[in-house]
Formats: structure tokens, C-alpha cells, sequence
């Protein structure tokens, strides 16, 4: 599930993040290969995780991913090909 970083005030008017879900997605999250570390370090020197989707148009790096119990912030996205076919969110494990 794609989660979009969104704060919502509490009680004493306090922003508190707080986790919706944007959309559901089907994924395949796998560890980061070596051919892809290069491109990884552009992004961020923790890139741990790329995890792949079909083409979502509004998909941001300030978003989560949330796989099951596991929390993923995305530190970059890559359109393949430039296609809107599949993208690549390059990505870190929170939780």
C-alpha cells in the first residue's frame, strides 16, 4: 500500500503524522541488486530495497510503502523506459 506523509492535528491543534493509505498496489520487493547500487547512490547512500509496481501517476518520494508489517520510505522513483509501464521506488526499510 502506497501511504502518503500526511499530518493531522490532535486535540491541542499539535500536526501529528499520521498514516493513510493513498492506494493499494500489487508489488514485488526485493533487496537491492549489485548492477543496481550505482543508481541507488543517487538517490541515497541507504537504498536497501527496490521495490517494483506498475505505473502510478502521482507516486512521490515523500510517501511509504507499507508491505505487510514492514514499512518502506521511498528515497527515489524511476519511470522504466520513460514508458508509464512499471516504476522503481528505490527504497529504505523503516520498520
Amino acid at each position: 500500500m502506497l501511504q502518503p506523509d500526511y499530518a493531522a492535528p490532535n486535540a491541542l491543534g499539535e500536526r501529528v503524522p499520521t498514516l493513510t493509505t493513498w492506494r493499494p498496489v500489487y508489488a514485488e520487493v526485493s533487496t537491492i541488486k549489485a548492477r543496481e547500487v550505482d543508481t541507488a547512490k543517487t538517490f541515497a547512500q541507504a537504498v536497501t530495497h527496490v521495490i517494483r509496481i506498475r505505473y502510478l501517476a502521482g507516486v512521490e518520494p515523500t510517501m511509504r510503502v507499507a508491505f505487510g508489517s514492514r514499512q518502506f520510505a521511498i528515497n527515489g522513483i524511476i519511470d522504466v523506459d520513460e514508458r508509464h509501464v512499471e516504476l522503481r521506488l528505490f527504497c529504505t526499510e523503516t520498520k
